[in-house]
Formats: C-alpha cells, structure tokens, sequence
C-alpha cells in the first residue's frame, strides 16, 4: 500500500516536471518564433517604407485625417472656415476663446472701458504697457512690435526685432508719402522722399541714404544700402538657381510679423489712434498671404505651403528668431521647398501719417510692392544672396511690364532676414498700414502671375 502510494506520487511529481518542462520549452519557441516575426516584419516594413513616397503618404494622411494636417502644420491656415466661424461667434456672444481679454471685457464693463479707450491706443502708438515706462524711465520706452519712434529729421525707426544671437534687425528705404489732407491715390508721386527706417535683423543701417541707388536700362530699380558691387546687367543674362528636384511643395509662404495689419476705412488714414495690427488671420496679413497661396495652387498649379504661425507675438522681438524655427522644421518636413516668401506690410512709425501705397490698374486702387533681399556683409553664412536678388529683379521686371509703377524699388540690406535658408527668399512688402486689405488683395494678383512667369 505504501508503495503503491510512493508510486504515484512519483508519478505526481514526473508528470509536474514534465509539464514545467513542456512549458517552457513551448515558451523558449514562442519567444523565438516571435522574435524571428518581428525581425522578418521589420526588415519587410522597412523595405516598403524605403519605396512609400513620403510626400503622396503626407497627402493621403492629411486628406483622410485633417486633425493630423492642423496638427502637423501649426500655423497653417489652408482652410479659413475656422476662422470664420470663430468670427462669427465672436460677433455674436462678443468674446473670443483665443482671446482672454475680451472674457474679461464682456464680464467686467470697467474692463471693457479701459480696453476700447485706453489699451488699443496704446497698441495703435507701437507702445509698451505703461508699467515699461515706470520700470525704466531713464530709457525710450520699446514697442511692442508695431512702428515705434522716429526724430525730428522725420527719420523714424520701425519693428524692432532681434535674433537669438542678439543683433537687431534694420534696415532702410525712401518712399513716397501720403496726402496728409486727404486719402487720394499717390500713384504718380515718385518713390522718393522721406526716409523709413525698419528693424529687420541685424544691426541698424547706419546710413541716412543709400550707397547705391541703381536704375538699369531694364528699368531694375534698386535702392543698394551695402558697399557691395552689384551689376545688374550681368546678373539678369544669369539664369535662376530654382531648380524644383522632387515631389511635394514648391513654395512656402510665412509671415515674420503675422500680425501686421491695414486700415478698414479710408476715413482712418490720418488717424493715429487706430491699430495698425491685428491678431485676426482675416484682417492682417496673413489674409494676403492665404490669397497668393490660393491662387498659385488654383490658378497656377503650384504645391504650396501656407504658414500663419504669429512670430511677433507677444515677444515682437524675438520675431525672426521664432521664424528660422518654423522655417527649419518646414524645411526638414518638405525638403521639395525650394521658394520662401516672407509677407509683410510697410509702415512708418506713431508720429507719422499711415503709409498708403497704391497705383490706378483697370480703375481699382492697388497696393504697390517692393521686395527686400537680404546679404552676407554681417554674416558669412549666406553666399548666396544674389541668387535671391536675380529672383527679386526679375519680379520686379515682370510687374512692371505688367503694370508699370506696380512694383517699387528692390531695397537690398545688410542684414539677412533669415535668407540664408534657400536660393529662392525674399521679403515681400504688399502696401503699408495706410491701405485696405482689398487693396493688397487686389495686388497679390498680379504678384501671383508674376511668380509663375519668372519660376515656371
């Protein structure tokens, strides 16, 4: 009996062991059959992402998830119905959720007072928020962004920016200025005149007039505030270096000072206390931004990327730092990107009329255009400035056979302006804070069609 007993607790023990055994064994084999799957998957999903075209796999992602497109381009404003809708709400229950001041303002009437009265002057003047002036009397109070101080020559320095690396941007131009008594078109006035200074990136031009005012017999007219030689014959036998390799986007377009602005009537012209900027994409311009982007793509049939990321706010400083971020992270994303435009609007400062700029075409009023090309006199990392500038002469040429007077003269600078990125950037200057949006929009047209003649 006792044997028997022995026996089958072997018999317990054997058959536990052999299962433990079995187990593991089982175990071992999952663990390479899983292991030798994984490996086998891997090199087989490796081998079909080497053939995806990333860029048709971005556009099917971007079609069938548009959360994943808003998400991935941050700032991007290819479909403004949100932000119409946004604004009619706003119109409606009179705050917006992207704006805490305005919760404020509809809960708190003394809010509201102040901030109609008191705090949109403010921002109109190109002024810091008082309590600036009290922590540092000693010194000229800074803008927030907008057009700041200028001096008893009429000489007036605008948006002060600055890089990571410290400089500040600067830059200058002479134009034409308006009818103080009234708000004619100017379009016959030469553009010359007052001098307007700008804080572009890099140091302050130093200089009151250019070193070189250029007017080519191809009529290329060229404000040259650099020592450095230009010939402007030579560079236009040269073909651009815009040479479009691979799928995706051609052209990007992006705003420095996104939240630059025009007047909404003309009756606001000789007003100083209406802002001149704006958070809103529909009136700023970003707007015209957007308009050129639709029409390249619809018209013209261009892969373009709009960017409305706001660079200028609330740091205005640190504008142009924040958008070689942007423009890096774009690059990386969409190395098809071989042309950049930076739009901006012009402008003078608080002491100074608003500056209105347009030309009479098929009886409308239209904002004139200038573009500002960027060189390596400061910085060593950009060679290739002319590139940019055979791109700017050439628009330039173009608008003008077009329309003449359309385009105002090419302002080349000591500074970079974040051109060192492609052989194909340029700031682009549609109007100043003196004309209406339908203007600039009224002038994007006939800058779109000038951009697909020259790069085509």
């Amino acid at each position: 009996m006792i044997k028997r007993r022995w026996r089958r607790s072997e018999r317990v023990v054997f058959i536990r062991i052999l299962v433990v055994i079995t187990l593991a064994l089982l175990f071992y084999i999952a663990v390479r059959v899983g292991i030798a799957g994984g490996n086998y998957l891997y090199n087989s999903d490796f081998q079909i992402v080497k053939r995806i075209d990333v860029e048709k796999f971005k556009r099917i992602l971007d079609t069938s998830l548009p959360l994943v497109d808003v998400t991935y381009n941050s700032g991007s404003i290819s479909n403004p119905f949100t932000t119409q809708v946004r604004k009619v709400m706003r119109i409606f229950s009179g705050f917006d959720l992207n704006s805490p001041v305005t919760i404020i303002n509809i809960q708190a009437p003394y809010f509201y007072v102040y901030y109609k009265n008191t705090y949109l002057p403010l921002l109109a003047f190109g002024d810091k928020i008082e309590k600036d002036e009290s922590m540092n009397s000693d010194n000229e109070t800074e803008s927030i962004g907008r057009e700041s101080h200028g001096d008893s020559r009429g000489n007036v320095d605008r948006e002060g920016d600055s890089r990571s690396d410290g400089t500040i941007p600067g830059d200058i131009t002479y134009e034409n200025m308006p009818n103080n008594g009234n708000a004619e078109d100017n379009a016959d006035e030469e553009d010359t005149g007052r001098i307007s200074y700008y804080y572009y990136e890099g140091e302050e031009e130093k200089l009151e007039t250019p070193e070189e005012s250029i007017v080519s017999g191809q009529k290329i007219i060229i404000q040259n505030m650099t020592k450095l030689s230009i010939d402007v014959d030579a560079l236009l036998k040269e073909p651009l270096n815009i040479k479009f390799t691979r799928n995706g986007p051609k052209i990007m377009i992006y705003h420095t000072h996104a939240t630059e602005s025009f007047i909404k009537k003309l009756d606001d012209l000789n007003k100083k206390d209406v802002p001149n900027w704006s958070l809103d994409p529909q009136e700023s311009v970003v707007r015209v931004g957007h308009e050129l982007a639709e029409l390249l793509r619809k018209k013209y049939g261009y892969d373009v990327v709009h960017n409305g990321t706001v660079h200028d706010y609330p740091d205005y400083e640190k504008a142009y730092s924040n958008a070689y971020v942007t423009l890096n992270n774009y690059l990386k994303s969409y190395p098809s990107v071989k042309v950049i435009f930076d739009i901006h609007r012009d402008g003078l400062s608080k002491n100074e009329p608003k500056l209105r700029l347009t030309t009479k075409i098929d009886g409308k009023d239209t904002a004139k255009i200038m573009f500002v090309v960027g060189t390596n006199t400061k910085r060593s990392d950009h060679p290739n400035w002319k590139e940019n500038l055979k791109l700017a002469m050439r628009l330039q040429e173009n608008l003008n056979k077009q329309h003449p007077g359309l385009a105002r003269h090419i302002y080349i600078s000591n500074n970079v302006y974040n051109q060192n990125l492609t052989d194909g950037s340029l700031i682009i200057e549609i109007g100043g804070d003196g004309n209406l949006l339908s203007e600039c929009l009224e002038s994007v047209k006939y800058l779109a069609k000038a951009i697909n003649e020259v790069i085509k």
